[in-house]
């Protein structure tokens, strides 16, 4: 994230024009889409972040420029990966998954795949919607869905199958409703390992992963033949300074060692 250096920014929906911190040189960063957030924006009564100005990106925007093409993908077949990467309140939970009122782009994409699961769907073609999700904290991977996970001492193991990496262990959802995924959303939230320091109240201790898998079963000509696609959210936890971290020593320190 740029935003602390907002004032010296020109940004045009592509492209970055900024100035050095040290030595006022001007640089250029070209990107495929640059959402801007740090002002621009007024809250509503339901707490949502909209537009004032045209280059504010609110979560809307983020997903009809983004999310449209995963959902199309994943129901082509093909699957679909998003990552956000930035150090303590750079905002990539909050793009990934969002808080409040501001959905971010996995609820968002999730809402899109069960509307189009009840557009697509009939008596020869069956959708089944599941949701995975584990956190890598401290090398050790803990299953977001089962709150029990966090308390084993080497966590779950990964195992290569059929060229994939796979992980053991990992519960599986299925979700059949928004309120599903909310609620399973919600315990995710719960089940993660979660801190503070100097520069933010709530922050992330590890890098968070989210698999939202589709599966198509078709019948023709007496035979079924069935697909599956999925979409992965990785949420990654980018170097952390421990000058701006308050101090930290033993457990704290490990993580943010780790982390780095």
């Amino acid at each position: 994230t740029l935003s602390h250096l907002k004032s010296d920014l020109e940004f045009d929906g592509q492209k970055l024009l900024f100035k050095h911190p040290k030595d006022g040189k001007l640089l250029q960063a070209n990107f495929d889409h640059c959402f801007w957030s740090s002002d621009g924006f007024s809250t509503n009564e339901q707490g949502y972040h909209y537009p004032t100005e045209d280059r504010y990106a609110d979560q809307t925007k983020v997903y009809s420029t983004l999310g449209v093409e995963m959902v199309n993908n994943v129901f082509n077949g093909e699957d679909a990966t998003f990552i956000t990467y930035g150090g303590t309140a750079s905002g990539q939970f909050y793009t990934a998954v969002g808080r409040g009122s501001n959905r971010g782009l996995l609820p968002n994409c999730v809402e899109e795949v069960l509307r189009k699961i009840n557009e697509e769907k009939s008596s020869n073609i069956v959708f089944k919607l599941y949701l995975s999700a584990y956190e890598i904290y401290c090398e050790k991977i803990i299953d977001l869905l089962d709150p029990q996970s966090k308390l084993s001492k080497n966590g779950l193991k990964l195992r290569e199958e059929g060229g994939s990496t796979v992980v053991e262990g990992l519960k599986e959802v299925e979700i059949t409703s928004l309120q599903d995924f909310n609620k399973y959303l919600e315990e995710s939230r719960k089940n993660a390992i979660s801190g503070k320091n100097m520069m933010n109240s709530e922050t992330r201790r590890g890098h968070s992963i989210y698999v939202v898998k589709l599966e198509k079963s078709q019948r023709e000509d007496n035979e079924t033949k069935t697909t599956s696609s999925q979409m992965t959210f990785a949420v990654l936890t980018g170097p952390e300074k421990i000058a701006k971290s308050g101090g930290v020593q033993g457990d704290a320190l490990k993580e943010i060692t780790t982390i780095n």
